[in-house]
This record gives structure tokens, sequence and C-alpha cells, in this order.
């Protein structure tokens, strides 16, 4: 017990050193931003995004010490594939290193329409594994309302990247730009997508919701109420947070996520459109929001390991280990 004690603690206080760092390195990778890229930016870019994969990955540890080493004494292997209980996880981490990547790439000191696209193309793995990732851990529920409210989302995205794509040509502003317009317009389809998927899963979790028997905190909280072995403010701060009802805590911060990353990515958007089509230099304020609302996003999205349900699923693969069932 002491082990497992000290291993959630340690995981516990990585995560808040992770988001600490994280405020520290974006002010200064600003800093650095402003007027232009420099190589100081680049590298405080770098490193700031880093942080949100490390963020990930020791959410990803804490929520197996928690669920597996309690009951098996496993440890978080992120290359040994051991069934649906860490595909959310995975998949999670997965679209934070391909999000890395396209920082990395679409940051170079000279861009040209190559990066750009790679870039592009980089994101939208990263986006491709976050649709994985809710449809995981939504399971094998289909909920008609949320997937009606996806489908207008999707939709929605379909119809913006359209009518962007008849202004270029409309403009006159496609031409020689075709490849580049091209993979934005993909990039849209796939980005609302996501968001579709995030809307989609969180309205499924609050349908479905049953106390006590969602995510990583729920379920240790029910099966070990007279020997929980979180310290004392973990617990205070579940019951804070609304007891064991980590459904609606967990919708919220997909759903947050979701909604900060397109908020993101269409004011870069409207900022290149900005810049390219009128000539004016993006505001420093636009750019801070741009950079902030990303980077919160990504964290979200890490942290939101810590609450998801695992999958409908995984209720039943980890109720016979608690003795519910026998």
């Amino acid at each position: 017990m002491e082990q497992l004690l000290d291993k959630i603690s340690t995981n516990s206080i990585l995560i808040l050193v992770m988001i600490v760092l994280e405020m520290i390195c974006v002010p200064i990778f600003l800093h650095f931003y402003w007027p232009d890229r420099t190589y100081k930016s680049f590298t405080m870019k770098t490193v700031s995004s880093i942080i949100f994969i490390l963020c990930g990955i020791f959410s990803a540890q804490l929520c197996y010490v928690l669920n597996t080493e309690f009951f098996h004494g496993a440890t978080f292997n992120f290359f040994k594939f051991t069934g649906n209980m860490l595909d959310y996880p995975r998949y999670i981490i997965l679209g934070l290193i391909f999000g890395m990547l396209g920082d990395v790439v679409l940051h170079k000191l000279k861009p040209n329409n190559l990066s750009f696209i790679i870039g592009m193309l980089l994101f939208l793995a990263g986006h491709i594994f976050y649709i994985m990732a809710f449809d995981v851990a939504k399971g094998d529920f289909v909920y008609d309302k949320a997937e009606t409210v996806g489908k207008i989302i999707i939709s929605i995205g379909v119809a913006f990247v359209i009518a962007i794509l008849a202004t270029s040509i409309i403009t006159k502003k496609i031409k020689g730009r075709e490849p580049v317009l091209a993979a934005a317009a993909i990039y849209g389809v796939v980005l609302f997508t996501m968001v579709s998927k995030a809307v989609s899963a969180a309205m499924t979790f609050v349908e479905y919701s049953e106390p006590g028997v969602s995510s990583p905190w729920g379920n240790l909280f029910y099966a070990t109420a007279s020997h929980d072995p979180r310290p004392g403010w973990m617990i205070t701060g579940q019951k804070l947070l609304g007891g064991c009802e980590s459904w609606q805590i967990a919708s919220v911060v997909i759903v947050v996520g979701a909604l900060l990353f397109i908020t993101s990515d269409l004011l870069l958007g409207f900022m290149i459109a900005r810049e390219k089509g009128f000539n004016k230099a993006p505001k420093r304020s636009l750019r801070i929001i741009n950079i902030y609302t990303y980077y919160v996003a990504q964290i979200v999205l890490a942290l939101s390991i810590l609450v998801i349900p695992l999958g409908f699923e995984w209720v039943e693969d980890i109720y016979p280990m608690l003795g519910f069932y026998s």
C-alpha cells in the first residue's frame, strides 16, 4: 500500500509540475515570438509542446496505477497493447505527439507551402487519434440525439470549408496555393469531425451515466471506500467535483478541450487570411489568444485521461476484479 501511495503521489506531483512549467514556458515563447519567429521562440515552442505530451504520459501512468496496480501490480507501458482499457490514454498521447510534431514543422524560421502542408497533415493525424479516442470512450452505446448533434457539427464544418474555397476561387486568391487550400480543406473537415465526436461522446456520457461506475476516480473510490489509498486532498477534491459523478466532469473536460482547439485553429486561419489576403500583420492580442487557447486545449485533453470513462465495456471488465460480481 505504501508503494502504491508513493506512485500516486509521484505521478500527481509530476502532472502538477508539467502544468506549472507550461504556464511558465508559454509566456516566454510568446515573448520571443513577437514580432516574428526566432530560434529562441522555436526552442520554447518545442519545449512547451513536449510538456503537454509529458502531462499526458504522467496522467496515463496515474490512471493505470489507480486502476491496475491496485489489483495486479502492473505498470503502464505505452507500447504494450493490453486491450480497450488503455486505448483512450494511448490515442490521446498519440494525438499530443503529432500535435508537437506539427508545432515543430509549422514554426520553421522560413516557412513555405511544403512545410505548411506537412504541418497540417501532422495535426490532421493528431485529430484522427483524438477521434479514435472519443470513439473508444463512448464504447458501443449509440445515443440518437448525440449522433444527430455530431452530424450537424460536421455539416457546419463542411459548409464552412466550402464557403472558404468558394471565396478563394471567386476572389482569385487560389492561384499558386491550390495544394495549401486542399490540405486546409481536408484538415478543416477532420477538425470539425473531432469536435462533433467530443460533443457526441459527452452527451452519451451524461445520458448513460451511473454514479461510481465510470472513471479511474469513481471506481477506485467505490471499490475501496473504507481504505481509499489516495491522499486526502485527492479524495476531498473528488468530493468537491461532485463525488463519483465523474461522467459529468469528463463531458465538460473533453468538450472544453475540443472547443478551445477549434477556437485556436479558426483564429489562426483568420490571421493567416488577413495577412495573405490583405497584407496586414497579425495583431499581438490575437496571436496571444491563439497560442493560449491551443496550449490550454492540449493540456485539457491530456488531463482528460484522468476523468474519462475508459469505454463502457471497461466497467464490465473491472467489476469482477472489484468483487461486485461473483
